[in-house]
């Protein structure tokens, strides 16, 4: 009878004896690697240190608990920085691996809390710089939406949406680093945009790029205006300090 229970015994601890192996193995292992698969160049250490720290955080030592997995994913997905997570999974290697597409920041959008890096689509990236010191994005000034809550979420606006498409052509151009901002504070009263230059000279632009009036020449030939302006002045502004008017047939300087 002694026999029968410790057998007993023993077959209802084995799940708990296999349970704390378990566990101890996990935590002998240590913290678990987690690697960003494709990781762009734009993104830097520190940036890719908090996603990581945030992967291993979720995973602990048990990067094969697929609960575990699911939960960094969806923390991921909220970060900012991936505009898509496919899959946070283990390798047969042991390590983690995030694979997703991320966010390209694009531009910034000024307000008074500094200078907000958004995407191509307008979604706010987890980053904010000190007025003065971003890198060369394109910088939107004069939105009237307030900046989204969290990092993810697109910034709304009808004046916001117009300076993107004009920072897109804007971009293709090799005189790009002669714009300093683009105004869309008209935008929602007028729907005209302007160009600041890092000249100090303001360029009535116009209506967004494809959104002409039958008054207004066109984008290309608006384009057309400023690249003859920087193949005989050096500059898009042709050394204007006052302001450019380049939205009808004939351009007009003050």
């Amino acid at each position: 009878m002694a026999a029968v229970t410790l057998t007993l015994g023993l077959i209802f601890l084995a799940p708990a004896l296999r349970s704390r192996a378990h566990a101890h193995s996990a935590a002998d292992a240590g913290p678990v690697r987690v690697v960003l698969v494709d990781r762009p160049g734009w993104l830097g250490t520190k940036d890719a240190e908090v996603l990581t720290r945030l992967v291993a955080a979720e995973t602990g030592t048990d990067p094969g608990n697929r609960a575990a997995l699911q939960r960094a994913l969806a923390r991921l997905e909220n970060c900012g920085w991936y505009s898509a997570v496919s899959q946070v999974r283990r390798a047969s290697s042991g390590e983690v691996q995030v694979v997703g597409e991320f966010a390209v920041p694009f531009a910034l959008v000024v307000d008074g809390a500094g200078d907000h890096l958004i995407d191509q689509h307008g979604r706010l990236l987890p980053r904010t710089y000190a007025a003065g010191t971003a890198p060369r994005f394109p910088r939107l000034i004069g939105t009237r939406e307030a900046r989204p809550v969290r990092p993810g979420m697109r910034w709304t606006g009808a004046d916001l949406d117009a300076g993107l498409s004009l920072a897109r052509i804007i971009d293709q151009q090799r005189w790009r680093d002669q714009i300093e901002a683009i105004d869309v504070s008209d935008y929602a009263h007028e729907g005209q945009l302007r160009l600041v230059t890092t000249n100090g000279c303001i360029i009535f632009w116009g209506c967004a790029p494809g959104e002409e009036t039958p008054a207004e020449v066109s984008a290309p030939q608006k384009l057309r205006y400023l690249q003859f302006f920087e193949q005989t002045h050096g500059r898009i502004d042709a050394e204007c300090h006052g302001s450019l008017d380049v939205r009808t047939d004939c351009v007009g300087a003050r």
